[in-house]
């Protein structure tokens, strides 16, 4: 649902690939709110690339070069795990926030 709402295209589900599970505890405090997030891959094929919308309600999408992701304005407990969704290795991990700020972050891989 999520890809469809931003790429504005569908993908049938058992084309994604299960890659990490983050925690976030005490993500938003003031909100009592925890998150947990799974992280799916997809490949598309070269026509279902064409047709990825370039923008979407939320913004502009860019194709970005995997070695050119970490000059992006990223969240910064995203650079935890972003290296093992770039080399494809599945991973389990946790960010601790106090006060709306990341702590301290563990990664493992799976």
């Amino acid at each position: 649902r999520e890809f469809q709402e931003e790429a504005g295209i569908q993908i049938p589900i058992e084309r994604f690939r299960f890659l990490g599970l983050l925690q976030f505890p005490n993500f938003k405090p003031k909100k009592n709110e925890d998150w947990t997030v799974g992280v799916f891959t997809v490949e598309l094929n070269e026509i279902e690339h064409e047709k990825v919308a370039p923008k979407n309600a939320e913004g502009s999408l860019h194709w970005i070069e995997a070695h050119k992701i970490a000059e992006l304005n990223l969240w910064e407990a995203d650079r935890e795990f972003i290296p093992y969704v770039i080399e494809n290795r599945p991973f389990f991990g946790c960010t601790w926030y106090v006060d709306g700020k990341p702590k301290r972050s563990k990664i493992s891989k799976i």
